[in-house]
């Protein structure tokens, strides 16, 4: 299978590891380069896979919300076998990634500022972020420990704040470093919607990241009968779509905070 490229890749070097490459969604136009234009939602794929995985698998989500969203992948920092589930389909797709070092369980600094110098960008007006599977995982903990970091600063405008989140699959717990055994038992109050897959084998985990790590008064589970995979239904891609468009709806151009 033929890797996809898109004409405005973006490009930067960090330190000590392979270049860090932006990759716009398949169907995603930004209107032109400099400044951001439109908003934008980070992407982080699952272990084992890497960015042009994921903008394959949400290819249905784009087609539906690429007139609103420019959709942003990023590759993860450490290289990896393939997760389960990508071979054969993705054969020739490699290399692959993971967000965390063999047998760790903390985010690990390599991982931490990648994401940091991404979302920094003044390039990209991100409001959301979508993670499937270990990326959700690392998602919930960029929205935790931007909750405590936003606690403890009263210039949270300069932090560039998410405003909603969107978890695939994800596995628990929460993906952080350095927060304290308190920190991380604060529940998650971002917007979130978090899709449960009732054939997959990481149920469990999916839906203890939603039970146990978020508030339930700005998050939503969404349960589909399906394995470790986004629906390709129609009808299944347009409740996740119109989620996403409703946290956008409710959040954009307000000052009310979440954390």
């Amino acid at each position: 299978m033929q890797i996809l490229t898109t004409p405005n890749s973006l490009t930067s070097r960090t330190p000590g590891y392979q270049t860090m490459a932006l990759q716009s969604g398949v169907l995603s136009s930004t209107g032109g380069t400099g400044t951001a234009s439109k908003p934008a939602l980070l992407c982080l794929h699952g272990g084992g896979t890497n960015s042009t995985i994921f903008n394959i698998q949400t290819i249905r989500l784009q087609r539906a919300l690429s007139a609103s969203f420019e959709f942003v992948f990023i590759d993860a920092p450490f290289e990896s076998p393939p997760g389960p589930g990508v071979m054969p389909v993705f054969e020739g797709c490699g290399p692959f990634y993971r967000w965390t070092k063999l047998g760790g369980d903390d985010m690990p600094d390599e991982t931490k500022k990648l994401i940091a110098d991404v979302l920094a960008r003044r390039d990209k007006n991100f409001v959301g972020i979508i993670g499937f599977s270990q990326g959700a995982k690392l998602a919930a903990g960029v929205c935790l420990e931007q909750q405590i970091r936003a606690s403890k600063t009263a210039d949270v405008k300069r932090l560039g704040l998410l405003k909603f989140a969107v978890f695939l699959n994800g596995t628990s717990p929460p993906l952080t470093s350095m927060l304290t055994a308190e920190e991380k038992g604060e529940l998650i109050r971002i917007p979130s919607v978090h899709v449960v897959g009732l054939q997959d084998p990481w149920r469990e985990e999916s839906a203890a990241l939603f039970e146990d790590s978020f508030d339930k008064k700005n998050s939503k589970k969404i349960e589909f009968d399906l394995g470790h995979r986004l629906p390709t239904a129609e009808k299944d891609t347009a409740l996740i779509v119109n989620e996403i468009s409703r946290m956008y709806r409710e959040t954009a151009g307000r000052t009310q905070r979440y954390y």
